[in-house]
């Protein structure tokens, strides 16, 4: 009998076994509701443990809620520090979504999807965007025909300029490379487009005339943005081509340096002489007479 009672588990005993809390390292993730928020923090009820608190950028997730956390929802966040100066134990949102944020960029490369994105900064090799709260990088020569900027004597400190103009606007992109080991995100706007830009190429052939304004003069040449062709149903498309007239069809005389002939703004006509792919490639000449088609009229042997 004093065997029984003495291998018999008392009450308290239960009832410690049935509601043992696992205190977790630094590090784990752990889940809650949320309780309050406010501009720059917000309590978790992380029931056992106490009360958690995640201050500032750590509120956020990175797949959407961006600090807007609302009273009752559910949240996994990643403890940082078991107890703040008030008591509270730290936890950090944004951490806990990182792998979340990675796997949704993954899925988003491998399905090569077109993700929205804004524009966070600027400098001389293209722009810094944002997905998933991954920082990511867009390359000058990855930027749609649009943003492209077109400067005539290449100097960089002037396309930084046009570039920094385009930071906080939202565009279309491509993820072109996500590497999470590095935490290398590239992305491509001309990618993005390019289906886009196919459909409306499509509905140009090789010996079509464009009307259009020049949108930048380099050594090779001149870029002219057009307005794409009306689609099979009548609709006028509100978007834009871009096609390239090269140094050797911009006339008929030997050209040393195409800016001594043409500037960007000049509205000209061009024929459409090839399409590979998503280029267009113009002719100026072709729209003028062969002055060699006259020569034996105006000189003799």
């Amino acid at each position: 009998m004093s065997e029984v009672k003495k291998n018999a588990v008392s009450p308290m005993e239960e009832l410690l076994t049935k509601h043992l809390i696992e205190i977790p390292s630094v590090g784990d993730v752990v889940h809650g509701v949320v309780m309050s928020v406010s501009s720059n923090h917000a309590l978790i009820d992380l029931g056992g443990l106490g009360t958690g608190i995640v201050l500032g950028k750590e509120m956020r997730d990175g797949l959407g809620a961006d600090g807007k956390l609302k009273v009752g929802t559910e949240v996994s966040a990643t403890l940082t520090s078991f107890e703040t100066e008030d008591g509270y134990i730290e936890l950090s949102i944004r951490e806990a979504s990182y792998e979340k944020s990675w796997e949704d960029i993954e899925e988003k490369l491998n399905a090569r999807e077109v993700v929205q994105t804004k524009v966070t900064d600027a400098n001389k090799g293209g722009l810094m965007i944002e997905i998933n709260g991954i920082s990511g990088f867009l390359p000058v020569s990855q930027l749609s025909s649009e943003h492209y900027p077109r400067v005539e004597d290449g100097d960089k400190n002037k396309i930084l300029e046009l570039l920094k103009k385009l930071v906080g606007q939202e565009i279309s992109v491509r993820i072109l490379d996500a590497d999470r080991a590095s935490e290398k995100l590239i992305v491509s706007e001309k990618a993005a487009q390019s289906e886009k830009e196919r459909e409306l190429i499509n509905r140009l052939k090789v010996g079509d005339v464009i009307e259009g304004e020049v949108s930048g003069v380099v050594d090779f040449g001149a870029f002219v943005k057009f307005s794409a062709p009306e689609s099979e149903m009548g609709k006028k498309a509100a978007e834009k081509l871009e096609g390239l007239v090269h140094i050797s069809e911009l006339a008929w005389q030997l050209i040393d340096d195409p800016r001594e002939i043409i500037k960007t703004g000049d509205h000209v006509s061009a024929k459409i002489i090839g399409i590979e792919d998503a280029r267009i490639s113009l002719s100026m000449k072709s729209l003028k007479e062969d002055p060699w088609e006259k020569v034996s009229e105006k000189y003799k042997v």
